[in-house]
């Protein structure tokens, strides 16, 4: 069966300034692939590229059909969903408001996170971190999209809050597949079937299964 998601050689460019040199991942279906690295690796940049939302060369290809030469909004319509890095909510509307701006269906958003149904009708900018992350991934699943692309989750959020998104987060892998990039390894672990490490634009490790956080980073 061929991988849902593939980028093949996939550069990208900020001006003349190459950010990825040439990086290759796959995700296949139902299967959660984490992408990890320090700051700066090229992570943001290698969704971005999957999204079409920066200069790039190469192929992307998701669910059998290449889609480099498509307009960021075709890509999305295909069965991407996305959490974006820094979460993208409106913060002066409520929370049904946001997730009504990713469709009308809200009975699954509300059903993985019955939290925000009690706080349907309250504004973000007044919710801590954590629960706006919950708003952040409830929007992103709302269309039931193929594939569920994260952008460091983990961030800025407390040990606590992390154990309730990972709680989420497996028992979402069982309904899509799911791509993750992160700094924070061991959260990303916690779910993740598989994973490759970025470095400077640059795939230097692929990896599976449980695997030493240390020797992941180190060896």
């Amino acid at each position: 069966m061929s991988a849902l998601l593939k980028t093949e050689n996939v550069k990208a460019y900020y001006g003349k300034a190459e950010i990825l040199s040439g990086v290759n991942v796959e995700v296949d279906r139902k299967e959660v692939v984490t992408i990890l690295g320090p700051n700066g690796a090229g992570k943001t940049t290698l969704i971005k590229s999957i999204l079409g939302l920066v200069k790039s060369t190469g192929r992307v290809i998701f669910d059998g059909r290449e889609i480099s030469k498509l307009k960021p909004y075709e890509r999305v319509r295909l069965g991407i969903g996305v959490c974006p890095e820094g979460r993208g909510l409106f913060p002066n509307m409520t929370v049904e408001d946001n997730l009504l701006l990713a469709g009308n269906d809200l009975d699954l958003a509300y059903e993985m996170f019955p939290k925000l149904k009690e706080r349907r009708n309250q504004l973000v900018k007044y919710m801590s971190g954590g629960e706006q992350q919950m708003v952040a991934i409830a929007r992103a699943i709302i269309s039931k999209p193929k594939i569920l692309i994260l952008d460091e989750p983990s961030m800025g959020l407390a040990p606590k809050v992390l154990n309730e998104i990972a709680e989420v987060l497996s028992e979402l892998k069982d309904m899509f597949s799911i791509l993750i990039v992160e700094q924070n390894a061991k959260f990303a672990l916690k779910f993740a079937d598989r994973g490759y490490v970025l470095v400077k634009g640059r795939i230097v490790k692929e990896f599976e299964g449980d695997v030493d956080v240390e020797r992941l980073y180190f060896t």
